[in-house]
């Protein structure tokens, strides 16, 4: 049953607006490997049953569209909210996987910021990473954040940063956070973490702090699917008046990826 109801899913959560009906279990294998080679069916949103849905069923649905897979790099982005740390949003991209320089990051970061910004600026990353690069610009008093994913070449986060009002991410857009799975668990694997700290001096991310923000990823039906080893922890300007006075509270992003598959 629980096989079946996966499969279900899985077609569900891969099917554009516009769905075609299954009425076979080979044509919905059939949709499944379709599903997997097109970008604009992988990026459907999900779509839930009334059937209740147990974690390891939706973690199996979750490695099928984002997880290890020859030919394919996935980068996921789960934001926490600000004073539980809880997972509140997420997205993802997927593509081919592509061998990337620093230059190309860059031209990624560039095409990704919006129009009139200034461009992707200061790396903060190591100069080869091997999950993503992250860059830092200001102009001022105004400036910008862009991550592009290492294993794809692809832009995965992008934020506004301003010196006295809260950071405003334009990219990607957010999905609920329902959709990974929140409280199905921790795994126990270690991994490797980067912190980019942009939150400002006062109140800098203490090791607490990251271990919290990596605890609650851990559980989710995602981080089940994707079993990363490597995560990128952001951390931005969080204001609850549009002031500029210090403040602890901040805006948390987890960023990782899938890996390439064997």
């Amino acid at each position: 049953m629980h096989h079946a109801l996966v499969l279900f899913l899985a077609v569900t959560l891969a099917a554009c607006s516009s769905a075609a009906t299954t009425t076979s279990a080979a044509d919905a294998a059939a949709d499944v490997a379709i599903a997997d080679t097109d970008a604009a069916d992988v990026d459907a949103d999900i779509a839930f049953t009334d059937a209740p849905l147990n974690c390891s069923d939706l973690s199996q649905v979750l490695a099928l569209q984002y997880g290890p897979k020859p030919g394919r790099a996935c980068t996921a982005v789960v934001r926490l909210a600000v004073d539980t740390l809880a997972p509140d949003a997420w997205n993802f991209v997927c593509g081919p996987p592509k061998a990337i320089t620093e230059t190309d990051a860059h031209a990624a970061a560039t095409a990704g910021l919006p129009s009139g910004t200034p461009g992707p600026g200061t790396l903060l990353s190591a100069a080869s990473p091997t999950d993503v690069y992250v860059f830092q610009q200001w102009a001022g008093d105004f400036g910008s954040l862009s991550v592009v994913a290492a294993q794809s070449g692809l832009f995965v986060l992008g934020s506004h940063l301003n010196y006295s009002a809260a950071a405003a991410t334009y990219f990607p857009w957010w999905r609920p956070a329902s959709e990974i799975g929140v409280g199905c668990g921790t795994q126990k694997e270690t991994v490797t973490t980067h912190l980019y700290d942009l939150a400002g001096d006062s109140f800098p991310a203490t090791q607490a702090d990251q271990d919290a923000a990596i605890a609650a990823v851990r559980a989710t039906a995602l981080w089940n699917a994707i079993v990363p080893m490597e995560v990128a922890l952001v951390r931005l300007q969080f204001s609850v008046d549009g002031s500029s006075k210090p403040t602890s509270k901040a805006q948390w992003y987890v960023v990782f990826g899938a890996g390439l598959g064997g």
